[in-house]
């Protein structure tokens, strides 16, 4: 369910900013060419999509952990810890990506395009995307699980 949540939402915000991106260049601070932005969004697309198939068994695995492990919890103080837990460890994985080895060879493909694209939250390695985006948003549910959120 979560997965669906996830692969949907990012679709349709991508494909609206493909819109906005392609048919409105001028909202955008440094307009592109339509070619240009067509062809960004080509050499976007198979990365991409190799992160959403690879982010299956996270959300999977993650809802089942989920339906084993049960706290009862207040559901805007739980929003609140997860937010900050999440914050807290996208924070300190994106820092240690720009500021060591990991940069030179695994993150400096997230920052290729210096035009940034909706489609490009996830153009990344998908070591880059496992250990900033996913760990980010799955470590705080593994380290307090609510079956509220199920």
């Amino acid at each position: 369910m979560y997965y669906n949540i996830f692969f949907s939402t990012y679709s349709i915000s991508s494909a609206v900013c493909f819109v906005v991106d392609y048919f409105y260049p001028k909202t955008r601070v440094k307009p592109e060419s339509k070619k240009k932005v067509v062809n960004d969004y080509l050499d976007i697309i198979p990365l991409t999509s190799l992160n959403l198939l690879l982010s299956y068994p996270v959300f999977y695995y993650s809802e089942k952990y989920l339906e084993e492990n049960n706290n009862d919890v207040n559901i805007p103080l739980y929003l609140l810890y997860w937010l900050t837990v999440a914050d807290i460890v996208f924070y300190s994985m994106h820092y240690l990506h720009h500021y060591s080895h990991f940069y030179k060879y695994i993150h400096c493909i997230h920052h290729k395009y210096r035009y940034t694209y909706g489609a490009g939250a996830i153009y990344a390695h998908p070591i880059d995307h496992y250990t900033i985006n996913l760990l980010s948003t799955f470590l705080p549910i593994y380290i307090y699980p609510s079956n509220e959120l199920v």
